[in-house]
């Protein structure tokens, strides 16, 4: 059976939308919403015209939907079932009402009780590993708490013991405990971490998980759950689980479709001052989808120049802090204004700073990868400089 096509699936989430919203009826509004002309509203209308991957995603984030809408097959064989399921797409970005929250609360105390809050000696033992360069796993954890247990995951992570990290926290699976039942988010939340690491490469593990846990409304108290999803897409786009680079033809643009609106999903939940993560992220899939689509760049460049003098408008950057400054220079090296983002990167020397290794790795490896799809000499030459 025939796939529905990209204008067939837009006409039925217009139809259905418009019966909870009348002004999308309307060709003008509807244009305007989604940030297209009238006219190419009218094609659409007479299943004309193409919608390219960028112009999708554009519509599902004016939409309030997922991207996915546009790539999950299952429904796309019959018309009246994907009809209703439209609604399901729907993001997630409002909190429960507060006598819901209050409720759930008391439910919770109710059946999990108190957590077991680590004893004095767990918390000096926590203390004496966090100044090790390399930890030993205790051979006795079954003795521990689920918070200490816990809490040396996270401490293994730091210390970028990925695999130890892991292993350790799959020991509160076998505990009898009420931490894991009260704490499963977080605990999920960490093990998506995790799997998402340069270590494990286990994408599509990690997204099963932040899946889950944006179902639960878990972002909306960690917005990083949205961002981890993004990168997540990003990375098994791009790259073999050997670590290289996948070749362009193998990319998978939809996913980083997905990324780029999962990005823009997270910039609108996050705090002000840590808004320039995902508008680098936003700005780099911009101009990425564009070339692996074939369309020009000049819109994307157009989009990044209207994004980092929003970003700047709310953003107070912090040049000595490398995420904050190389996130700054990146945008201009995208808007090919080389002169300001070496003198940014010159400004930051001149005080003494220096990023640490895994800053600069961070750096180099992104810049890597945009250089690897886009053609631009202004970040290569700015990438051997820095390397």
């Amino acid at each position: 059976m025939e796939e529905l096509s990209k204008v067939d699936r837009l006409q039925i989430i217009r139809e259905v939308l418009s019966t909870q919203d009348e002004d999308l009826k309307d060709n003008q509004i509807f244009a305007k919403k989604i940030g297209v002309g009238k006219s190419t509203v009218y094609s659409w209308a007479n299943s004309k015209g193409n919608l390219t991957r960028k112009i999708c995603e554009k519509i599902s984030t004016a939409l309030g939907l997922r991207y996915d809408i546009w790539t999950d097959k299952y429904y796309y064989y019959d018309i009246t079932v994907f009809e209703h399921k439209v609604n399901q797409y729907k993001k997630i970005n409002q909190k429960l009402q507060s006598n819901k929250d209050e409720s759930y609360e008391k439910i919770s105390k109710k059946i999990f009780g108190d957590i077991v809050i680590m004893s004095d000696i767990e918390k000096n033992l926590i203390k004496e590993l966090k100044n090790r360069d390399i930890i030993d796993i205790p051979g006795n954890l079954e003795k521990h708490s689920a918070d200490f247990i816990f809490a040396l995951s996270y401490l293994l992570k730091e210390k970028e013991q990925i695999k130890d990290a892991l292993n350790v926290l799959n020991k509160l699976n076998f505990l009898n405990t009420n931490f894991k039942y009260k704490y499963n988010n977080q605990i999920n939340h960490l093990k998506a971490i995790l799997l998402s690491s340069e270590t494990l490469k286990k994408w599509d593990e990690a997204i099963e998980i932040l899946k889950y846990l944006y179902a639960n409304n878990y972002h909306l108290q960690e917005p990083e759950v949205v961002t981890l999803t993004a990168s997540n897409y990003k990375r098994k786009s791009i790259y073999h689980p050997s670590g290289v680079f996948n070749t362009k033809e193998q990319i998978d643009i939809d996913n980083l479709a997905m990324a780029l609106s999962l990005y823009k999903e997270s910039y609108k939940l996050v705090e002000d001052k840590n808004k320039y993560y995902d508008a680098i992220n936003i700005a780099y899939l911009n101009e990425m989808i564009d070339v692996l689509e074939d369309n020009k760049i000049d819109s994307s460049i157009e989009d990044n120049k209207k994004l980092l003098n929003e970003l700047l408008n709310i953003w107070s950057v912090n040049y000595n802090n490398w995420w904050e400054v190389t996130s700054l220079i990146e945008f201009y090296l995208l808007l090919r204004d080389d002169q300001k983002a070496i003198d940014i990167y010159e400004e930051y020397i001149y005080k003494n700073n220096t990023p640490s290794k895994f800053e600069l790795s961070t750096t180099i490896r992104q810049l890597k990868l945009y250089t690897y799809i886009c053609n631009n000499p202004i970040a290569e030459d700015f990438l051997k400089m820095i390397m």
